[in-house]
C-alpha cells in the first residue's frame, strides 16, 4: 500500500512539473466574440443612404434608421416661403427636441449619429420673417444658432450615456436646383443660388434685390468650422466626414479613385457609402469603447 502511494505522489509531481515547463501550452481560454456597438442614426437623407447602404452591413455594428430628410437643427423661419407658401425647412425634423430623445431611449444605442448637412446651410431668418434679405450662414446669427442647436442635441440624446457624433457635411456640387422634377413637395427650388463655383454663374438672378451669392464650398466650410470649433471645445464629438472624402479641400465625385457619388452629386452611391463604413466602423467601436 505504501508503494502505491508513493507512486501517485510521484505521478502527480511529474504532471505538475510538465505543466510548468516552457513549451509546454496550457488550455486557451474560449474567445467570445466582440460585441456588436449599437448605433442610432438620426439626421437627414444622406444619413439615411449611409444606414441603409452601409452601416448595416457591417458585422461590428447593430444599426437602427431614424433618420428622415429635409432635415435641419439650426430653426429658423423657412426662406423658400415665397416659393412654397409653407415651411419646407426642416420639415423632416421639425420637433426634433421631443421626437428623438424618445428614440434614444427606445433603443438604448452606444453610439447616436446625428447626420445633417445640405439643409443646415439654407438661408432663413430668424427675426421679421419675409422682412429685408435672410440670413446666409456666414451670418454671426445664423452660425450662433447652429452652435447653440447642436449643443443642445448632444446633451438631448446623450442622456442615457449613450456617445453622439456629428459629421462634418461633404461638399457638393448639384448641377442645377433640386428637387427634380421642380414642384416635388411645393418647392420650386431648394437653394436660390446654385451650388458650385465661387462666382455667380452666367445669368444668375438673386431671389430679393441685393440678396448675396453665396457659394455651396463657402456654406459648406462656414458649417463646418462650427462643429470643428465646437469638436475643439469639447462640447459635442464630430467625425471629419469632408476631409475622408474631399481630402484636397475641393469637392470630388471619387473615392480611391472609384466614382463615389450619386448623379445629384450631393448624395453618395453605393460604393460610397460602402468607403465611408469601412473607415467610420473603427471609429464608432472605439467610442463605444471608450468609457
Amino acid at each position: 500500500m505504501r508503494i502505491r502511494l508513493l507512486a501517485v505522489a510521484v505521478a502527480a509531481t511529474v504532471a505538475v512539473g510538465a505543466a510548468a515547463l516552457p513549451g509546454v501550452a496550457a488550455a486557451a481560454p474560449a474567445k467570445t466574440k466582440p460585441k456588436k456597438v449599437k448605433v442610432l442614426v438620426l439626421g437627414d437623407s444622406v444619413g439615411q443612404g449611409l444606414e441603409l447602404k452601409g452601416l448595416r452591413n457591417d458585422k461590428r455594428l447593430q444599426t437602427t434608421n431614424a433618420a428622415t430628410v429635409n432635415c435641419t437643427l439650426a430653426g429658423g423661419a423657412n426662406s423658400l416661403e415665397s416659393y412654397s407658401g409653407g415651411n419646407v425647412i426642416g420639415s423632416g425634423c421639425p420637433d426634433w427636441r421631443t421626437a428623438w430623445p424618445p428614440l434614444v431611449q427606445q433603443n438604448q444605442p452606444d453610439v447616436v449619429i446625428v447626420f445633417t448637412g445640405g439643409w443646415e446651410i439654407v438661408d432663413r431668418w430668424f427675426e421679421n420673417p419675409g422682412q429685408g434679405l435672410p440670413n446666409t450662414i456666414l451670418d454671426p446669427t445664423f452660425q450662433q444658432s447652429v452652435a447653440d442647436a447642436n449643443k443642445e442635441a448632444a446633451t438631448l440624446l446623450s442622456a442615457t450615456g449613450a456617445k453622439v457624433i456629428f459629421p462634418t457635411m461633404p461638399y457638393i456640387d448639384p448641377p442645377h436646383a433640386y428637387p427634380e422634377p421642380p414642384g416635388v413637395n411645393g418647392i420650386s427650388e431648394i437653394w436660390w443660388e446654385p451650388y458650385g463655383p465661387d462666382t455667380p454663374p452666367p445669368a444668375w438672378q438673386p431671389p430679393k434685390p441685393g440678396q448675396p451669392f453665396v457659394s455651396s464650398k463657402a456654406k459648406v466650410d462656414a458649417f463646418n468650422k462650427i462643429r470643428l470649433d465646437l469638436a475643439k471645445q469639447r462640447a459635442i464629438k464630430v467625425f471629419d466626414l469632408n476631409k475622408f472624402v474631399s481630402p484636397k479641400g475641393v469637392y470630388t465625385d471619387k473615392i480611391k479613385g472609384k466614382p463615389a457619388r450619386d448623379t445629384d452629386r450631393s448624395h453618395f452611391n453605393e460604393y460610397g457609402y460602402q468607403q465611408i463604413t469601412k473607415w467610420l466602423a473603427p471609429q464608432l467601436q472605439k467610442l463605444a469603447n471608450n468609457k
